[in-house]
């Protein structure tokens, strides 16, 4: 076979090379594309194997720090006026919203949390609501003026 037939045929999957180039921001269609196979088949390669995927989730989070690193220039060029403030509006929540899918867990706003409050807590709180649900419903009343109550307490 000569050189130019070896250059067609699909190369094998070199997995660090792969990775290195998703945290580099490539896509991979490109990558795929440049070893002669489908996207389809890259996801597959890299989804297959539980180290595998490790490494394909660990280089997404390294995008998404490029991403983040992006996002430094572009706010850096907005305050120097390199960049417009309404362009750099856009590129940033573009790229905020991007790298927050790509590493989660460091660079979402959103962040759940799990508050599990005791038996005891419930109970008091559940008290004052219906202590505030009654004096709400006192208020409809005219009100007691026991501004003197103090006096006449004093007084005894």
């Amino acid at each position: 076979m000569d050189q130019r037939n070896l250059e067609r045929l699909p190369k094998r999957w070199d997995l660090e090379e792969v990775c290195n180039r998703i945290a580099a921001g490539e896509s991979l269609a490109q990558i795929a594309q440049s070893y002669a196979k489908s996207k389809q088949a890259l996801s597959k390669y890299l989804n297959t194997d539980e180290e595998r995927r490790k490494r394909y989730l660990e280089s997404l989070e390294a995008r998404g720090i490029l991403h983040l690193e992006a996002i430094e220039r572009i706010a850096h060029e907005v305050e120097t006026g390199e960049l417009d403030a309404r362009d750099g509006t856009v590129t940033f929540q573009a790229r905020s919203w991007v790298a927050g899918r790509l590493n989660p867990k460091m660079l979402n706003e959103k962040w759940s949390a799990q508050l599990e409050v005791p038996s005891p807590s419930l109970a008091f709180l559940t008290a004052i609501k219906k202590k505030t649900s009654e004096e709400q419903m006192d208020s409809t009343q005219p009100p007691v003026d026991d501004t003197h109550a103090q006096d006449r307490d004093d007084a005894n």
